[in-house]
């Protein structure tokens, strides 16, 4: 786990699949920066994105990924950035699913919104819910070409520009659940 840089507010941590995550660590640095409070209560979600690193973003060409946690501070609200450089979503999900898919396709897929899909996308459709909930501000996964964006007023897809892995955005608001 590398610290590239820490300030009062912000931390960014640079690791790789090779590592073995460190929560202790991370919960360090979130009282370190004075928002431990944010960690506790979003913990559950921040685990299940980063559990999603190890287990779905490396492909069988590339045996390890490289992700960064990304915390910041912008108003009221704390910004949780998990990125990596994997496969991405579509990729992920075409080592399971036989046929054509879009990465619009392979998100709705990995996200399981109501779908029947046994086991698919269970952590991630709680993180949805959580955003649903008014526990979570909002949250936002950028894959391939494609953009889910969930607000407490519901969620939507868009197209995007092209980019390599996956980021997950974790929007917490500092006044509670919602803004």
């Amino acid at each position: 786990m590398h610290v590239k840089s820490e300030e009062l507010g912000l931390i960014r941590l640079e690791l790789s699949t090779e590592d073995a995550v460190d929560f202790q660590r991370i919960d360090e640095l979130f009282s370190h920066a004075a928002i431990k409070n944010i960690f506790i209560s979003s913990y559950r979600h921040l685990a299940e994105v980063i559990s999603n690193v190890y287990q779905h973003a490396q492909s069988d060409r590339d045996a390890v990924v490289n992700w960064d946690l990304t915390v910041s501070r912008s108003g009221d609200f704390i910004d949780i950035f998990i990125s990596d450089d994997g496969q991405g979503v579509l990729g992920s999900i075409m080592k399971r699913h036989l046929g054509e898919l879009t990465d619009s396709l392979a998100m709705k897929l990995a996200l399981s919104l109501g779908s029947r899909i046994q086991h698919r996308g269970k952590g991630l459709e709680a993180v949805v819910r959580a955003v649903t909930d008014g526990h979570l501000h909002s949250m936002s996964i950028r894959s391939g070409s494609c953009l889910f964006f969930a607000t407490v007023e519901g969620h939507r897809y868009s197209e995007i520009a092209h980019r390599q892995g996956t980021e997950v955005r974790l929007t917490i608001s500092l006044n509670g659940g919602l803004a």
